[in-house]
This record gives C-alpha cells, sequence and structure tokens, in this order.
C-alpha cells in the first residue's frame, strides 16, 4: 500500500460514519486510480459517473444523459448513506458552486463527515495522462476545469469538513 492511501486510511479511519469522500481534480490527475485503491482498501462503494454513463448509454465519453447519470449517482449515495455506508464520489468536482450544492445534498442524505481529497497535479502531466488513454477528454475540457480549479480554491468553507491536498 502506497504512503498516501496508509495516511488517508489511518485518517478515514478516525472520521465519524458515514464519510463521503470527493477527490478534486482534472481528467489525468489520477483520482480515479487513488480513489479505486482508496474504496479497495477500506471497502468503500466507489459511485463513477464514468461507469453510470456507461451503464445507461453504452459510453462513458456521451454526455447526453447526465442529468439521468447523476439522478442514479445520487441515488446510489443516498441508499449507501441511509445504510451508514460510507462512498467515494468519483467525478472531477471541479466546480465550487456544485460542489456545496451536492456536499448539502449529501449531508441530507446522512453523511456525517465530507472530505475533498484534492489532486494537485501540473496541466502538462494531467495532459500526457490524457493522451496515453483509450477515451481522451477533450484537451480544451481539462484546460478549462484546471483553470476552474485554480480560480476557485477547495476549502472547508464551501461545506468540506477537511480538505486533503495530494501531489502524485
Amino acid at each position: 500500500m502506497s504512503a498516501i492511501i496508509e495516511e488517508l486510511v489511518a485518517e478515514l479511519r478516525l472520521a465519524n460514519n458515514p464519510v463521503v469522500i470527493m477527490p478534486v481534480g482534472v481528467p489525468g490527475s489520477g483520482k480515479t486510480t487513488l480513489m479505486t485503491q482508496l474504496a479497495n482498501e477500506m471497502t468503500l462503494q466507489r459511485i463513477s459517473p464514468d461507469k453510470i454513463r456507461r451503464e445507461l448509454t453504452g459510453s462513458m465519453a456521451d454526455q447526453s444523459a447526465n442529468r439521468a447519470v447523476w439522478q442514479v449517482a445520487e441515488q446510489r449515495a443516498k441508499d449507501s448513506l441511509s445504510s451508514n455506508k460510507s462512498v467515494i464520489i468519483d467525478a472531477t468536482h471541479a466546480d465550487a458552486k456544485q460542489r456545496i450544492a451536492a456536499i448539502q445534498k449529501y449531508r441530507s442524505f446522512g453523511a456525517q463527515t465530507v472530505y475533498a481529497i484534492v489532486l494537485d497535479v501540473p496541466l502538462a502531466v494531467s495532459l500526457e495522462r490524457n493522451r496515453q488513454r483509450k477515451r481522451r477528454v477533450p484537451e480544451s475540457a481539462i484546460r478549462r476545469m484546471y483553470k476552474n480549479l485554480k480560480h476557485q480554491r477547495v476549502s472547508t468553507e464551501e461545506g468540506f469538513d477537511r480538505v486533503i491536498q495530494v501531489s502524485l
């Protein structure tokens, strides 16, 4: 287990359950890799809008059903949280207003603690990782999200109980 995962596991074991973990970062920053490792280590449900998108449309890249995708993701989160089970919502969370609304929603579902795990990776690294993927996100979208994250710093003022910065 990597040192980053060990630190996260140690901290999360002390949190009031149920917990929501919201990774924050652009495509190619390592969110899904890190969140998959964390979910496996702690036996957490990882809710992935990309996977739900594939379930509903046949393609993780198809953005036409986003409203339905998020309705399914939120219902899965609600079901887990109401059963006192912690979850990871594996998405970019690049927009501050959407993060604030999501935190409020997860708390209404029963979340006791909400963490942001911010993946602070240079833009050039994320763009290169994206180029190496089978399913590439348009570079313009990554640049837009990166700019949003630089201008809308993630903070506890949004409603997070704790913000953890991770450099990969």
